[in-house]
C-alpha cells in the first residue's frame, strides 16, 4: 500500500505521477486548499482533461507553464504540459522529491518558431552550446555559454545547472528545449526560493 492509498487527496502527488506522463490543460483556477490544522488557503489548482488529478500549481510549476504559454493561465488552456516526479526537491533540508512541470516532448510552444539546425554541441558531458536565434517575439534562445554565463550571475555554477537540469530528466542541453526551463530555474533562484537539487551520479 502507499501512502497515498492510506491517505487519499483530491490533488496529484509523487504516486500518481511515478510515470511522467503528458497532459492537456483544461483550467487553472483559485481554489481552498487544505493547509492543517483545519485551515485552508486559496491556490491555483491545474484541471486536466485527461482523467488524471488537478494538481496545485506552486512557484516553480506556475514559472514553467509562464515561461512556455506566457503570463495569464487562460491562454494554457488546451495546451500540452509533461507532469514528471524530480526526485531532488528538497523541503525542510531535506529530498523528499516533488511533481514537476516540463516542456511535452516534441510539443513547440504556440509562439516559439520551427526548430532550426543547430551546430554540434561542444564535449560537455551532453552539454554543450547549440546556435542562439531569436523567436518571433524577440526572445533569444540562450546557448550554453549563455546559460551558464547567467546562472553565475545568479550566484550559481555550471555544475549547480548541470545538476538541475538532470534533475529534470535530461543527458545534455537543447537551447529549443531547455530555454524556458533554465530561464525558469534563474527566476526562481533571483526570488530566493529555489529548490536545490544534488548532483545525479553521471560522469562529465
Amino acid at each position: 500500500m502507499k501512502r497515498s492509498d492510506a491517505y487519499p487527496s483530491n490533488f496529484m502527488s509523487k504516486d500518481d505521477a511515478s510515470t511522467p506522463m503528458t497532459l492537456l490543460i483544461a483550467d487553472v483556477r483559485m481554489e481552498d486548499v487544505n493547509v492543517g490544522d483545519n485551515q485552508t488557503e486559496q491556490k491555483p489548482v491545474i484541471h486536466w482533461r485527461e482523467d488524471a488529478a488537478p494538481l496545485i500549481l506552486n512557484q516553480h510549476n506556475w514559472m514553467v507553464c509562464e515561461d512556455l504559454y506566457g503570463d495569464d493561465s487562460d491562454a494554457w488552456v488546451g495546451q500540452s504540459i509533461e507532469v514528471f516526479v524530480d526526485p531532488g526537491v528538497t523541503f525542510a533540508g531535506k529530498r523528499v522529491g516533488g511533481v514537476r512541470l516540463r516542456p511535452a516532448t516534441g510539443v513547440v510552444p504556440p509562439a516559439a518558431p520551427a526548430p532550426a539546425p543547430a551546430p554540434a554541441p561542444v564535449d560537455q558531458g551532453g552539454f554543450g552550446p547549440p546556435a542562439a536565434e531569436p523567436d518571433d517575439g524577440g526572445v533569444v534562445l540562450l546557448t550554453w555559454d549563455m546559460a551558464v554565463s547567467m546562472a553565475g550571475d545568479a550566484g550559481a555554477t555550471k555544475e549547480d545547472l548541470i545538476a538541475h537540469l538532470k534533475g529534470l530528466g535530461l543527458a545534455g542541453y537543447n537551447a529549443e528545449r531547455d530555454t524556458a526551463a533554465v530561464r525558469s530555474w534563474l527566476a526562481m533562484r533571483g526570488r530566493g526560493t529555489h529548490e536545490p537539487v544534488p548532483e545525479a551520479d553521471i560522469p562529465f
